[in-house]
């Protein structure tokens, strides 16, 4: 059970993840390249904000809720919003504001 785990910027390429819960586990920056993720439990509020889900298997996998962001690479053809995902963004500085397109600027740092 990896429920609520922190794996921020972990490396389970190809890894065999299948059934697993991960909701709310923090996914960011993860390497899910390949990983087997069928029927993987990842709604909720779990994060995969600039995590790499290129090949991975994501048959009947629970994204409901999952958040992600312009960082995030999914597998072609995969739209993350047909499986209710929600976007995020950065929030940023007002002088990176200036630099980065996709940054919050609601929220941005005074």
């Amino acid at each position: 059970m990896l429920f609520q785990a922190n794996l921020e910027g972990a490396n389970l390429k190809n890894a065999n993840l299948q059934g697993a819960d991960l909701k709310e586990a923090n996914l960011v920056n993860a390497n899910l390249e390949g990983a087997n993720l069928r029927r993987d439990n990842l709604g909720g509020s779990t994060p995969l904000e600039g995590a790499n889900l290129t090949g991975a298997i994501l048959t009947n996998t629970h994204l409901d809720g999952a958040t992600y962001n312009a960082q995030t690479i999914f597998p072609p053809g995969f739209d993350p919003r047909k499986a209710n995902m929600i976007p995020t963004r950065l929030p940023c500085s007002p002088v990176l504001s200036f630099f980065l397109q996709g940054c919050d600027r609601a929220s941005t740092i005074h």
